[in-house]
């Protein structure tokens, strides 16, 4: 997409008609937006941003980047409408569900590293649980499946032979 530059994350819209992709540019974080059939080339969306995700009527999200905290962003696909999502900073955003209703974020909570699923303009937390949890959603936003890893034990890490049970969790969504 990007000659010469590394796509650090990326995510695929709904319709499969373009990519919104992060990359770093000389130690700065940039948001790129490109049509899959490559007909336009990619656009600049944001700068100082990353771990974009497309999440329903044209809208990306994004995790904005602090000197000391970050936030949960969101802009329209052309790069309008700009703004915070949440007044409380975060550690990642993990995903978004695919009517943007709902995002998925790791972040300090009531004092304690946590997975929370929140209403995305409202505040209002579904789920909140401890430590790590990844998540994926269904594709028309009604589920959400949860996998919690070992704290010992993060993603990337060498794990026992006989590591304990991957706990998960899933439930339903009224949209």
């Amino acid at each position: 997409m990007l000659p010469g530059r590394e796509i650090v994350s990326y995510d695929i819209s709904p319709d499969e008609r373009a990519v919104v992709f992060s990359v770093n540019r000389g130690g700065e974080m940039q948001i790129w937006i490109a049509p899959l059939d490559r007909q336009s080339p990619p656009r600049l969306l944001l700068r100082g941003a990353d771990q974009p995700a497309f999440g329903g009527n044209d809208w990306i999200f994004c995790r904005l980047l602090g000197n000391k905290t970050n936030y949960l962003y969101r802009m329209r696909d052309d790069g309008s409408s700009q703004r915070r999502v949440f007044d409380f900073p975060i550690l990642q955003l993990q995903s978004v569900s695919p009517t943007g209703r709902w995002a998925a974020v790791f972040a300090v909570i009531d004092g304690d590293v946590s997975t929370a699923i929140l209403g995305v303009g409202t505040d209002t937390f579904r789920w909140v649980r401890p430590g790590y949890w990844s998540s994926r959603w269904s594709p028309d936003g009604r589920q959400l499946a949860l996998i919690a890893f070992d704290p010992e034990f993060p993603p990337g890490t060498a794990k026992p032979k006989n590591p304990p049970p991957i706990v998960t969790d899933r439930f339903q969504f009224k949209d």
